[in-house]
């Protein structure tokens, strides 16, 4: 469930997109696929991508890469997995041949770049215009492809690296006048950094300068446009979970992921508001804050109908309405520790302030209750919900001294008993 900053570092795992794609495959040539997809998860963003960065690719358009791969570039590549059994066994065979996968589809790409009409075949074959123009970032992926677990190792190592001094100085050996490699390396870099803003700090100190204009003139671009593409990532993983069973506990960690990383590039950089990272980053806040909102805007309602009597029909727990009640809570929370990063002040101090008066107003109401009748089973639900409610509203304390509260009640019917 929503975690507090310490809790987030201790548990950060990057959320990947081929999580949805994982463990459906059955035929040699779908655990090829998945091998090829591990190959580049840690640059594959989520398909909700209105702002496009050179160093990801959305998973969608590599799919259609990797048809048109074994279908037209490199048809022997089924060959190559006959007979393997899952995806680790994929990975092994494709391993060796990557190279020759680079090799054979940069050649392919400059074939038909001679005439028009074999131009209008290969857009055909790839699947479409918008991934034609991604071409030139897949190519220089499937080139470098060997780099990127040294990249994803370099994010991991970041993490541990206590000595500020030593991060700026591997800061400096990554090829920073080559943005078609480093925008795929620090993205791979991100995807495995649990606090990106010491990576802008240490940039920064590199520069001796913190302004957008400094960071650019500098190679680091491709540093903070790799923030940003996260920070974007984070939406897609919010689109794709909404009602009774989306997972809350990823909204929540998504949440707290684009705080760190909106607060790494605007916190730490010099960026006017009408520039160009300025724009990204009030439209990446815009994306976010709409939809979080909708969400937002059940809370109240949802813990209000939870904790009370339904208006028509017998008095039973509604075991939905409690968990999506729970679920508001939980979301209210993560919205509350990284408010800074998301245009939702005036909104979020509303519905906090209204949900904790009703909640207080509805535990009070239906301890009451209790007293009258302390073998009320349903209302005995009803307030262990909203004590768990009320411990993240108000403080793991207070939801403690509720319980104690509700226990007194129970055990003075039993000894009346």
């Amino acid at each position: 469930m929503p975690q507090t900053e310490q809790k987030f570092k201790q548990s950060f795992r990057n959320i990947s997109p081929l999580a949805n794609v994982l463990g459906k495959k059955t035929r040699a040539t779908d655990y090829g696929e998945m091998a090829f997809l591990l190959g580049f998860e840690a640059i594959i963003v989520g398909d909700f991508a209105p702002i496009e960065f050179n160093g990801s690719i959305k998973l969608s358009h590599m799919r259609l890469v990797w048809t048109w791969l074994i279908r037209d570039v490199m048809p022997e590549i089924k060959e190559i997995l006959n007979g393997v059994a899952d995806v680790a066994g994929a990975q092994v065979a494709l391993q060796p041949h990557f190279s020759e996968i680079f090799s054979k589809a940069s050649d392919a790409i400059f074939t038909a770049s001679a005439k028009p009409d074999t131009q209008r075949r290969l857009i055909a074959q790839i699947g479409g215009e918008e991934v034609k123009t991604r071409i030139p970032i897949i190519i220089s992926a499937l080139k470098y492809h060997s780099l990127l677990a040294k990249a994803v190792n370099f994010g991991r190592s970041a993490n541990t690296l206590s000595d500020e001094a030593e991060l700026e100085s591997a800061l400096l050996s990554l090829p920073l006048k080559q943005p078609k490699i480093s925008s795929l390396l620090f993205h791979a870099i991100i995807s495995q950094t649990i606090e990106p803003s010491r990576l802008v700090i240490a940039a920064s100190n590199n520069i001796g300068g913190a302004s957008e204009v400094a960071f650019k003139g500098a190679g680091f671009e491709p540093l903070i446009e790799a923030i940003f593409a996260h920070a974007q990532n984070q939406v897609s993983i919010i689109e794709d979970q909404y009602g009774l069973f989306g997972d809350v506990d990823l909204i929540c960690n998504s949440i707290t992921r684009y705080h760190y990383l909106i607060r790494a590039a605007t916190g730490y950089v010099e960026i006017e508001r009408n520039s160009e990272w300025g724009k990204i980053a009030a439209q990446l806040t815009k994306c976010m804050a709409q939809r979080i909102e909708p969400r937002l805007n059940e809370v109240s309602f949802n813990v209000t109908s939870s904790m009370r009597k339904p208006r028509s029909g017998p008095d039973v727990v509604d075991a939905d309405l409690l968990l999506s009640a729970l679920n508001g809570i939980y979301l209210l929370v993560a919205v509350r520790e990284a408010r800074e990063s998301l245009a939702l002040n005036a909104m979020f101090e509303k519905i906090w302030n209204e949900t904790g008066q009703n909640l207080e107003i509805l535990i009070d109401r239906n301890m009451e209750l209790l007293k009258l009748d302390p073998t009320d089973n349903v209302i005995s639900q009803r307030l262990d919900g909203g004590i768990k409610m009320a411990g993240l509203r108000f403080g793991k304390e207070y939801g403690e001294v509720l319980f104690r509260a509700k226990q007194a009640i129970e055990r003075r019917q039993k000894q009346a008993i």
